[in-house]
């Protein structure tokens, strides 16, 4: 399930992009008013624990959505950030399969980004 704002995550788990000019299609649990970028990373194995990094010019929101992309119910986890710092939200438990990794503007205009998943085996 991939709509136009879903870009991959590369194998090394690091990604980039911005959520400038973004329409708002989505909010996490914990906010998220303006524009997103979504990110698929694809979990090969369970594992002990999943971790996203964010570090965004602006505020930012970012929420992980565990196999289902369009569905509010599958958060797995959701936490604001601040411009400028580095955000991260972990997943215990990570069952394998796809995750969606929506990183969201806080509120305003959006901005630049740079992500990192890590994974404990």
């Amino acid at each position: 399930e991939q709509g136009p704002n879903v870009a991959g995550v590369s194998r090394s788990g690091f990604a980039s992009g911005s959520t400038a000019g973004l329409a708002d299609r989505a909010q996490g649990s914990c906010g998220g008013s303006g524009g997103e970028r979504v990110h698929l990373y694809r979990l090969e194995a369970d594992a002990q624990s999943l971790k996203v990094e964010v570090v965004a010019n602006e505020a930012a929101v970012i929420y992980v959505r565990r196999g289902q992309c369009a569905e509010s119910s599958a958060e797995v986890a959701c936490e604001v950030g601040e411009a400028g710092k580095a955000t991260s939200v972990t997943v215990e438990a990570a069952k394998a399969g796809a995750y969606y990794v929506f990183v969201d503007s806080a509120a305003g205009s959006g901005g630049d980004y740079r992500l990192r998943v890590s994974v404990t085996p």
